[in-house]
C-alpha cells in the first residue's frame, strides 16, 4: 500500500476512478503468470510463424490491447463484488 499511494497518489485530485489506480498498483506488483498462460502464449506465437512481419506487430498489438482490458475488466469485477459482500455483511 506504501508503494501504491506513493506511486499512484501523489497528485490526490488528479485520480479519477479509485479502482484503476488499485488494478494499475496489481499489475505492476503482480509478479510472473501463470503457466498455463505462458503455454497459451507460446501456442499463440506459434501460429503466427509464417506470418509477414509487419502483420504479427498489428496482431500482437491487438491481442495485448484485449488481454489487457479482459484482465481489467476481471480485476474490477472482482473489487466491486468484494465491496458489495462487506457492504452486505456490515449491514
Amino acid at each position: 500500500l506504501k508503494m501504491m499511494s506513493e506511486k499512484y497518489c501523489a497528485n490526490i485530485e488528479s485520480i479519477g476512478n479509485p479502482i484503476d489506480v488499485l488494478f494499475d498498483s496489481y499489475f505492476d506488483s503482480r509478479g510472473h503468470d501463470d503457466a498455463r498462460l505462458e503455454e497459451a502464449y507460446e501456442r499463440f506465437c506459434h501460429t503466427l510463424v509464417e506470418v509477414d512481419p509487419f502483420q504479427i506487430e498489428e496482431i500482437m498489438g491487438a491481442a495485448a490491447d484485449l488481454c489487457m482490458e479482459h484482465e481489467r475488466t476481471g480485476f474490477m469485477g472482482g473489487i466491486r463484488t468484494g465491496v458489495r459482500f462487506v457492504n452486505e455483511i456490515n449491514e
